[in-house]
């Protein structure tokens, strides 16, 4: 959380946005035009754009160094609130972004630089992701070494300490894991709580991931409980990932792929109306990217 340069974890910019929309009360991003271009983000602090510009020569640039020796900007954060475009956040639901925008709360009222700020944002979201980690493991049983292993991967520790929704994201699946185990070996009058809980858990992070949503039929698989709870706990998750896709569908979802010809309805309905054509791509992938892949996944 210290060593890393400022803004050079993945998206830092777009996350530290987007936490500073939520921090003002920002919960839904909304469209706008830029350069007659439509584009989604709000009103944030341009400190930090002006902060992170010192920094732009770092990214891909591996012979390029900084050292706290260097001084870093002192750029404190200010009362504008211009419109800022962060399409790439923008979409994301508040939940996995409050330690960040409790961060940015307490740097603000405290005089702290945007770049100590920065840092103040990446010990509180790690030290929130090491606890939900930590609940995980502590009553995870056989899995514990397995959930360890997977939170202390290199990826892990550096999205954990970053100003990312991912820390959160990846500690909460953690939990979820939890959850849906101990589902299966708590006494029957803790089991409908606990499938309740998992509902929540697992809502909250297909929110952040839709794609993840058809693990939504996790509770159904939980066969010691009543039916009536693993139908509400399968609920929970597809109830709120729905809500907040129609609200950012009309708030702020844009087709980012546009300058690359991508049309997501198209596609959409080129794998409904081909779907044996998704194994080619998967193929494809994997023998195109798979040492790629690999190394992204270490």
């Amino acid at each position: 959380a210290i060593n890393m340069p400022p803004f050079q974890n993945p998206d830092e910019i777009m996350h530290m946005l987007r936490a500073d929309q939520i921090s003002d009360g920002g919960i839904i991003a909304r469209r706008f035009a830029v350069a007659g271009q439509i584009s989604a983000g709000g009103k944030v602090d341009p400190a930090i754009g002006q902060a992170a510009a010192q920094f732009r020569s770092l990214p891909f640039h591996p012979n390029n160094k900084v050292t706290r020796k260097d001084g870093m900007p002192r750029v404190f954060w200010s009362q504008e609130r211009p419109l800022e475009s962060f399409p790439a956040s923008a979409i994301y639901p508040p939940q996995f972004y409050l330690p960040t925008a409790a961060a940015i709360w307490i740097g603000r009222i405290s005089g702290l630089t945007v770049v100590h700020t920065l840092t103040l944002a990446r010990l509180m979201t790690g030290t929130a992701a090491i606890i939900i980690g930590t609940i995980a493991i502590a009553f995870a049983d056989a899995a514990a070494p397995w959930i360890f292993m997977i939170l202390t991967l290199p990826m892990s520790l550096s999205l954990m300490a970053s100003d990312s929704q991912d820390a959160l994201l990846i500690s909460s699946s953690a939990l979820a894991v939890v959850l849906y185990i101990q589902a299966f070996r708590m006494p029957p009058t803790n089991r409908p709580k606990l499938l309740m809980m998992l509902g929540v858990v697992l809502g909250m992070i297909f929110m952040a991931r839709p794609p993840l949503a058809a693990g939504s039929m996790l509770p159904l698989t939980i066969t010691n409980v009543k039916w009536r709870w693993r139908v509400a706990a399968s609920a929970i998750p597809i109830v709120l990932v729905l809500a907040w896709s129609i609200i950012v569908s009309r708030t702020s979802m844009i087709n980012t792929g546009a300058i690359t010809g991508a049309n997501p309805i198209s596609q959409t309905a080129f794998i409904i109306s081909h779907p044996l054509a998704a194994l080619a791509v998967f193929s494809n992938s994997v023998f195109q990217e798979h040492w790629v892949l690999f190394g992204q996944f270490v």
